[in-house]
C-alpha cells in the first residue's frame, strides 16, 4: 500500500481524468467503490472526490447527463460516512455547510433545480441515522434558514413531486429532536402535507408524528399543533380507510391523543357540492329500457375530457374520444348557417378599414351565464392541450386554428365594422372573448409545453385582425387585442412560478408582433410586470424563470427604445416612443435602490444597456429623472440605521452606482449635515464588530451581516473625490483592516475596493494637475 500523502497526491490531480473515464464507462465507478470501502484510502480519498464534485455543483443544475453522474458519486461519499463513521465524519464535516448552502443557492437560479434538492435528500438519509453526533452539531448552525426556505417552498406552487421532495426534507432534516424543539411550530404545514400525501410521505408523517407524542410533553405539543390541529386529525382519520400497514399506525396515533382525537369531528368538513339543481348544460339522453329521460350533464363530460387529455396514464383510444367529446361540443356552438358571400361581403366591408374602432374600455365582453361560459372556456383548454398531445397533434391543429380564426372573426365583427355592438347586448351567443381566457389559462399552465399551441393561437388571431382590419396599427387598437395583452400581464401578477414564465412569454410575443404604437402604449405595463416577476421570484425555486425574464426585458427595451425605421416614422410615432421612453427610464431610475437585489442590479444594468443604445452616458440617460433619488442619495431627514437591512443595502448599492459614474450624477459633500451622517453610518457599517451591530435593534434579526459590510465597503470606497485627508486615510485603513477579516466574501471585496480606491485617487490628482 503507497503512502497517504502519496495517494492523495496522485488522486488530487487525477481525479478529473478518472471521474471522465467513470461518465464514458459506468462499470468503471467499482474502482471509486473500492477506495471508498477500504478503510485506508476512503476518508483521502472521499475528500479528494467531495472538493472536486464541490467545484462542479453548478453542472447540477443544467447538464443531465453529468448531473446523474455527479448525483451518484456524492451518494457514494455520504455512504462512506455510514461504513467508517470515526475516520469519515471528519471528512465530511469542514464540507457540511458548503454543500447545504450551495444546494440551496443553486437551486434557486438553475433551470434543472430537483437535483440539488436530490442531493440534499442523499445527505440527510445518509447522515439521519442518529449515530453522527459530529455532524449534527455542525448542521445546528444551519437548521433556522434551512427549515424556513424548506417550509417556504412546500407551501409554494410546484409540480407535485417537487413538493413531495420539499416536504420528505422537512421531515428529515439530520437533527436530533431536542434540537427541532424551538423550529416545531415549521413542521407542523409539512406534516399535515405528507398524512395527505403519497404512501411513502403518509408512513414518513406518520413516524415523524408518533415520535413527537411518545418524547414531547402532552401540553407543549398540543399548543404547537393548535393551528393544524382539524387539518391533522382528518389527516389522520382518512389514513384509517387505507388497506396497507398505515391505517394501524395511524389508529395507534389516534389512540395516543385520547379524546382529542374526536374533537375535529365538530369542524366544518370539506364537501364538495353542486351549485344548481340540475345540469346548465345537458343533454337529454333516452335508453329504450327507461321512460324517463335522462339529463346528461356536458360540463361533468367535458372536465373528465380534460382530465383524461391531461394525463399521462389515460389510454390512446379514451385521448382520441375525449378529444371528440370536445371538437363536438365546440362545434355544437359554432353556427355555420350563414351563408358564405354574406360572410365575404361583410368582411370586405369599407367600415373595417377605416372608421372607428369600439375601445375596450367602452366594449363589455362578459356574458350573464356564468357557468356555460366557464363550460366553454374548460372545452377550449382541452383543444389546446390535446393540440400538444402527440398523437391527436395532427388531427387537432387544423380543428384548432379554424375554431381560433373564427372566435376572432366573430369579435372583430362586433367590435368594429358596420355592425359593431354599442356596448353589451344580450345574445344567446357565447363570447368570443373566452378564447382569451383559454388561451390565457394554458400560458399559466405548469405544462410547459401548452405555451407552444397559446403562442400559435395568438399568431392566428394578430394575423386574422391584420387580414380583416387592413394594417397591424389598426388591429392593435381592437378590444380583443388590447384583452388579450391585458390577460398576459396579469399572468405575471399570478403567484406560481410557471404563471410568471407564460405571461413573459406571451408579453415577448405581443413585444415582437404587436404594431409599434400598440407596443409603445403597452410598454410600461409590460416592464412593470416583468419587474414584478423579479421581484417576486427572488428566495423561490422558479426553474431559470428569472433569467429568461432578464433576457426579454432586455430583448423588449431593444425593440422598443431603438430609433424608428424611416418607413415607419411619423411626428406621432416619435412622440409616442418619446412618452414610453421616458416612463420606462424613471421606472428603472426608481428601482436603483430597491431593496430587492435582483430588481436593483437589472436596472442597472439596463440602465447602461439603454445608455448603449442611444449613444449615451448613463448620467446623460438618468439625468432627466434625477429628481427621484434627491432625497435618498444620500438619504435625508432618516438615518440609514432606521431601515431594514435590505434597504440598507438598496441605499448603499444606489449610492455606489450613482456616485461611480462618469461624470458622477451625484456626490457627497462632507459639509452637508445629511451627507456627513451618512457617511459615518458608513465608517461604521465597516469597522464595527459584529458584536457591537448586532446590539443595536436593526441587526438583531439579521442572521448575516456580511452583505451589509459588503455594501458600505464598496459605497466608502466610490468616495476616492473627497477632499479630506484624515477621512481618506480613516478609509485606507477600515479597508486593510477588513482585509485580514478571516471571512474571505469580506477579503475578496476589501481588495476590489482597495483597487478601486487608489485607481479613484489617482485620477482625481491628475485631473487636478490638469
Amino acid at each position: 500500500m503507497m503512502h497517504s500523502q502519496n495517494f492523495q497526491e496522485i488522486f488530487s490531480t487525477t481525479i478529473h481524468f478518472l471521474v471522465e473515464r467513470i461518465h464514458k464507462n459506468q462499470s468503471l465507478q467499482v474502482i471509486a467503490n473500492s477506495f471508498l470501502a477500504n478503510p485506508t484510502t476512503s476518508p483521502l480519498f472521499a475528500t479528494v472526490l467531495v472538493e472536486y464534485l464541490l467545484e462542479k455543483m453548478e453542472e447540477m443544475g443544467s447538464n443531465l447527463e453529468r448531473s446523474n453522474l455527479y448525483l451518484r458519486l456524492f451518494k457514494l461519499v455520504f455512504g462512506s460516512v455510514s461504513l467508517f463513521p470515526v475516520e469519515n465524519e471528519q471528512m465530511l464535516r469542514p464540507h457540511l455547510h458548503k454543500i447545504v448552502i450551495r444546494s440551496m443557492e443553486l437551486a434557486l437560479i438553475s433551470d434543472e433545480p430537483y437535483n440539488y434538492f436530490l442531493l440534499l435528500r442523499a445527505l440527510f438519509r445518509s447522515i439521519g441515522g442518529g449515530s453522527h453526533d459530529l455532524l449534527y452539531q455542525e448542521f445546528l448552525p444551519l437548521l433556522p434558514n434551512l427549515l424556513e426556505g424548506l417550509n417556504r417552498l412546500q407551501s409554494g406552487f410546484h409540480k407535485q413531486h417537487m413538493r413531495d421532495l420539499f416536504v420528505e426534507l422537512c421531515l428529515t432534516v439530520p437533527v436530533r429532536l431536542s434540537s427541532l424543539l424551538p423550529y416545531l411550530p415549521m413542521l407542523m404545514d409539512p406534516l399535515v402535507s405528507a398524512l395527505n400525501g403519497s404512501p411513502t410521505l403518509i408512513s414518513q408523517g406518520l413516524r415523524t408524528l408518533e415520535l413527537c407524542v411518545d418524547n414531547l410533553q402532552p401540553d407543549f405539543l398540543y399548543d404547537h399543533i393548535q393551528p393544524v390541529r382539524a387539518a391533522l386529525m382528518q389527516a389522520l382519520w382518512k389514513t384509517l380507510r387505507n388497506q396497507d400497514n398505515a391505517a394501524l399506525v395511524a389508529f395507534r396515533v389516534l389512540g395516543k391523543f385520547g379524546g382529542g382525537n374526536r374533537k375535529m369531528m365538530v369542524e366544518p368538513q370539506t364537501l364538495s357540492y353542486e351549485q344548481t339543481e340540475k345540469p346548465v348544460i345537458s343533454i337529454v339522453t333516452y335508453f329504450q329500457e327507461y321512460e324517463t329521460p335522462i339529463d346528461f350533464p356536458v360540463d361533468e363530460a367535458i372536465e373528465s375530457a380534460l382530465r383524461a387529455l391531461g394525463s399521462n396514464s389515460t389510454d390512446q383510444f379514451y385521448r382520441r374520444q375525449s378529444w371528440e367529446v370536445i371538437r363536438c361540443f365546440l362545434a355544437a356552438f359554432i353556427s355555420l348557417d350563414d351563408e358564405k358571400h354574406i360572410l365575404l361581403k361583410l368582411f370586405t366591408h369599407v367600415d373595417f378599414v377605416e372608421n372607428n374602432i369600439n375601445s375596450s374600455t367602452f366594449f363589455q365582453h362578459k356574458v350573464e351565464d356564468e357557468t356555460v361560459r366557464g363550460t366553454h372556456q374548460t372545452a377550449l383548454i382541452g383543444m389546446l392541450v390535446a393540440s400538444a398531445t402527440k398523437d391527436l397533434r395532427d388531427s387537432v391543429c387544423p380543428v384548432m386554428a379554424a375554431v381560433v380564426r373564427h372566435y376572432t372573426m366573430v369579435a372583430i365583427a362586433q367590435q368594429a365594422g358596420p355592425f359593431s355592438q354599442k356596448g353589451y347586448q344580450t345574445s344567446n351567443g357565447i363570447d368570443p372573448m373566452v378564447l382569451i381566457d383559454a388561451l390565457a389559462s394554458c400560458m399559466g399552465h405548469e405544462e410547459k409545453e401548452l405555451c407552444k399551441p397559446g403562442i400559435a393561437c395568438m399568431g392566428i388571431i394578430i394575423e386574422t385582425a391584420t387580414n380583416i382590419m387592413g394594417n397591424k396599427e389598426r388591429a392593435c387598437r381592437l378590444p380583443i387585442i388590447q384583452y388579450l395583452a391585458e390577460k398576459m400581464i396579469s399572468l405575471c401578477y399570478d403567484r406560481p412560478w410557471y404563471s410568471k414564465v407564460g405571461g413573459c412569454q406571451a408579453i415577448q410575443f405581443l413585444c415582437k408582433h404587436m404594431s409599434l404604437r400598440a407596443l409603445f402604449q403597452n410598454l410600461f405595463n409590460f416592464l412593470k410586470a416583468f419587474m414584478f416577476v423579479l421581484m417576486d421570484l427572488e428566495g423561490d425555486v422558479s426553474n431559470g424563470a428569472i433569467e429568461i425574464t432578464k433576457n426579454y426585458m432586455k430583448t423588449m427595451l431593444e425593440i422598443c427604445l431603438s430609433p424608428i425605421r424611416e418607413s415607419y416614422k411619423n411626428v406621432d410615432l416619435k412622440d409616442l416612443q418619446a412618452k414610453a421612453s421616458y416612463e420606462v427610464i424613471h421606472e428603472l431610475v426608481r428601482h436603483i435602490t430597491s431593496p430587492n437585489a435582483i430588481v436593483r442590479e437589472e436596472s442597472m444594468i439596463l440602465l447602461k444597456h439603454i445608455g448603449t443604445m442611444q449613444s449615451k452616458t448613463v448620467s446623460e440617460v438618468m439625468d432627466p429623472h434625477k429628481d427621484v433619488l434627491a432625497d435618498i442619495i444620500p438619504p435625508k431627514k432618516h438615518l440609514l440605521r432606521h431601515q431594514p437591512a435590505n434597504a440598507q443595502i438598496g441605499l448603499m448599492d444606489g449610492n455606489t452606482f450613482c456616485t461611480t459614474l462618469e461624470p458622477r450624477l451625484f456626490t457627497i459633500d462632507l459639509t452637508n449635515t445629511y451627507h456627513k451622517l451618512f457617511f459615518h453610518e458608513l465608517l461604521t457599517l465597516s469597522e464595527a464588530e459584529d458584536a457591537t451591530l448586532a446590539k443595536l435593534d436593526c441587526y438583531k434579526n439579521v442572521p448575516n451581516l456580511i452583505p451589509l459590510r459588503v455594501s458600505a465597503l464598496r459605497a466608502l470606497a466610490a468616495c476616492h473625490y473627497i477632499s479630506d485627508i484624515g477621512y481618506k486615510e480613516k478609509i485606507i485603513n477600515i479597508i486593510f483592516k477588513v482585509m485580514e477579516n478571516d471571512k474571505s466574501e469580506l477579503q475578496e471585496t476589501a481588495y476590489l475596493c482597495m483597487k478601486h480606491f487608489i485607481t479613484g485617487v489617482t485620477l482625481e490628482k491628475e485631473k487636478v494637475s490638469h
